[in-house]
């Protein structure tokens, strides 16, 4: 079962601040989050773990 990340969850995996994943966000080639509830989104992991594997190495 796929597990869903929080903003703040996602950050933290990331290693990056919720201000920036916020500018992340604005990139097309993010994953798009889901819709949880009417004021919450979040990403499923198995999308992260795939846009990871796609991105370039630094």
């Amino acid at each position: 079962m796929p597990k869903i990340l929080k903003s703040s969850d996602l950050a933290r995996v990331l290693s990056v601040s919720e201000s920036t994943l916020f500018r992340m966000r604005k990139d097309p080639s993010f994953p798009k989050p889901k819709q949880i509830h009417k004021r919450c989104v979040g990403w499923l992991d198995k999308d992260i773990e795939k846009w990871l594997e796609q991105c370039p190495a630094a």
